[in-house]
């Protein structure tokens, strides 16, 4: 039971961090694509 709610919390955190995810690798993409050249 201890790891179902372990899972559980971590399925809760991957939905919030793949909106965060796609903001940050997204913003580091062009971050790093703007010094690059």
């Amino acid at each position: 039971m201890v790891t179902a709610i372990t899972l559980s919390k971590r399925y809760q955190e991957t939905p919030k961090a793949p909106g965060t995810m796609p903001r940050g690798p997204s913003a580091g993409r062009r971050t790093r694509s703007r010094p690059r050249p």
